[in-house]
């Protein structure tokens, strides 16, 4: 029988991993982002964001055509709209609640490789301004979940 913290880094892994996309470029993946919201909301970093016309991969491996509704280099932050609906979106945790010490979960399209999964602790921050997290992110992470 496995451990109850295995069980729920699991299935909370497996939840991440429905609600993340591949953000695709020219090439391999551009990056990652979170189905904010079951209309298409699509959230990720505005860095990610190379051309409008960008198309998004959902976890079931369908392509999807969305559209750049706006873009904040300053805060590195970008909203899409896929053309899609009934998505699963991510669970939206309060920032405020974290701690240092606390284990989290990344999940992204390093190296074009959808759905990865990998695992740090937080070790500063636990405002709304910013968290400072121990993890290994490789290209392709940025715009993805974290999940504490």
């Amino acid at each position: 029988m496995r451990p109850a913290l295995i069980e729920d880094l699991s299935q909370t892994t497996e939840n991440l991993r429905r609600s993340t996309v591949q953000v695709e470029g020219s090439g391999r993946g551009a990056g990652s982002g979170v189905i904010w919201r079951a209309d298409g909301a699509i959230i990720t970093n505005a860095h990610v964001i190379r051309r409008e016309g960008t198309q998004i991969r959902l976890w079931d491996g369908r392509a999807v055509r969305c559209s750049v509704v706006t873009r904040d280099p300053q805060f590195d932050l970008a909203l899409l709209q896929a053309d899609a609906s009934n998505l699963p979106a991510a669970t939206i945790g309060n920032s405020d609640a974290v701690r240092v010490g606390e284990l989290v979960l990344a999940v992204g399209s390093p190296y074009g490789h959808a759905g990865t999964a990998t695992v740090g602790v937080i070790h500063a921050g636990g405002n709304r301004r910013w968290i400072e997290v121990d993890v290994r992110l490789g290209p392709g992470n940025s715009g993805g979940p974290l999940a504490a």
